[in-house]
């Protein structure tokens, strides 16, 4: 097996690995292999970001220890996966609100992130489900940044 098909066969491994964390009952795990072939290669996994970025720091924690060189110190894949669609998420939020009503009715709610406003679901144009479906997804997205959405009325200041 060549190194190239080291690299290749990666998320075999972090699957692999995650099985048999899960089935022992693991939140996080460090492999370390080695192969006169193909040299050493280490896979970590977690069972979520923050396991994974746990796992990834213990195996470069390691490394370091073992003097191993500076460019195999490296983040977990799951853990840049999810920053970079936290940076997507955020630059989407910052963009022009989701929807804006001309009219205001007396049920209408406006939706803030981080204290900026981003929307009104409005029932006049939206219907009750069409506004439950707006929160809705402001929460989820609100969730996946980690930030808090908040409810106004229109009257408050």
């Amino acid at each position: 097996m060549s190194r190239q098909d080291v690299e290749n066969a990666a998320q075999d491994r972090i699957d692999a690995l995650g099985k048999m964390a899960e089935d022992l009952g693991f939140t996080q795990a460090i492999l370390f292999a080695h192969s006169q072939e193909t040299g050493t290669v280490v896979t970590t996994w977690g069972v979520d970001a923050v396991r994974s970025a746990q796992a990834a720091a213990g195996a470069n924690a390691i490394k370091k220890q073992w003097g191993w060189p500076e460019d195999t110190i490296v983040e977990s894949q799951k853990v840049l996966a999810l920053q970079q669609r936290i940076a997507e998420l955020e630059t989407l939020l910052a963009q022009k609100p989701v929807f804006e009503s001309e009219e205001v009715d007396e049920e209408t709610d406006e939706l803030y992130v981080n204290d900026e406003w981003v929307g009104r679901p409005n029932h006049n144009d939206h219907g009750w489900a069409g506004k439950d479906d707006m929160n809705r997804m402001f929460e989820r997205i609100a969730d996946a940044l980690g930030i808090e959405v908040t409810e106004r009325r229109p009257d408050a200041n």
